[in-house]
């Protein structure tokens, strides 16, 4: 179902199944929600030299399931080529989710700020792992230490499907918290299109993510 800016995304409860595979029959149990993507505003003067304004939306279809341990994210996308070489003519393509780490409406979208720092899940197609980052503000992207983060991914012929989690309890400084109710941002980079670093597709606010209502 299409889901506007600013409406909650339920994810689903449940102790047994395998949600670690975007391939998963699992999957089908949990709700799924349609999140459009807009070109982010140009920031830095490099992008908006490559900055398009009439650039199409991009629709992520957007899942959620928890266990007693982890939060598992499902997102799907189209993509009808699968680019998975970075050099200086050609470019992966990439997906991220960001979290507050902090209170969501006291927390810049946009990669944070001065004191609003933000958690960050970076998957880039054909790296092994995903990257554990946090920002406060354009240009202070940090990596921390990679934990429990995971990532599985699959390119069908014409869509990603990329599966990220984590523990729900993290140890270390600026790890978003999963315990209860959580908020969170996408982010994708289509590298066909020569996207890369902030000439990207984002939400446009947060996006509330919380328990499925029981009943």
């Amino acid at each position: 179902m299409p889901l506007p800016l600013g409406e909650t995304a339920y994810w689903l409860d449940s102790d047994g199944g395998d949600f670690a595979s975007p391939l998963s029959t699992d999957w089908h149990r949990a709700p799924a929600y349609q999140v459009e993507l807009t070109l982010a505003p140009p920031v830095h003067p490099s992008v908006q030299l490559r900055h398009q304004a009439d650039t199409p939306p991009r629709p992520v279809r957007l899942q959620a399931a928890r266990s007693s341990e982890r939060l598992y994210l499902r997102l799907r996308w189209a993509d009808s080529s699968a680019d998975q070489q970075t050099s200086r003519t050609a470019f992966a393509d990439a997906a991220a989710v960001q979290f507050p780490v902090g209170a969501a409406a006291q927390t810049s979208f946009m990669m944070g700020g001065p004191g609003q720092q933000v958690n960050l899940w970076y998957w880039r197609a054909g790296l092994e792992q995903p990257q554990n980052l946090a920002a406060a503000g354009f240009g202070s992207t940090t990596e921390l230490q990679q934990g429990s983060l995971t990532a599985q991914s699959y390119h069908d012929g014409s869509h990603w499907n990329l599966v990220l989690s984590r523990e729900l309890n993290e140890s270390g400084e600026l790890q978003a918290s999963l315990q209860e109710s959580a908020a969170l941002g996408l982010a994708l980079w289509d590298g066909d299109g020569k996207q890369r670093d902030g000439l990207k597709h984002v939400t446009m606010g947060w996006v509330p993510l919380a328990p499925q209502p029981k009943g």
